[in-house]
């Protein structure tokens, strides 16, 4: 769970609260984040997030999609991220994890 943690805080310097937001997920729900699925989620916000910041440029996004979204953490993060635009997260199912990620970021 550290290297867990202490690569999330690596990987996103300008949020040092994202840590601490982390650890209160493992607190509460640790079945939620699956190491493989975070890495995974890390990885897509960066390219996800640098995509959308040069995109707004060009024509002013207000809505993005998570399709697929299963856990729905990159969606969260991408709410958490651009606060001012909407993040609509969609599935087949709701995973029990989506809830516990979007306690944690209120």
């Amino acid at each position: 769970q550290d290297m867990v943690l202490t690569y999330i805080a690596e990987c996103m310097k300008s949020s040092p609260e994202l840590r601490v937001i982390f650890e209160s997920i493992l607190a509460s729900a640790p079945q939620a984040l699956r190491v493989k699925e975070v890495f995974e989620t890390v990885e897509s916000f960066k390219q996800a997030s640098a995509f959308v910041t040069v995109a707004n440029k060009i024509k002013p996004i207000d809505t993005m999609y998570d399709l697929a979204c299963g856990h729905g953490l990159l969606g969260v993060l991408l709410a958490y991220r651009f606060p001012k635009k909407q993040v609509v997260c969609v599935d087949l199912e709701k995973r029990s994890g989506f809830e516990a990620f979007v306690q944690a970021f209120e």
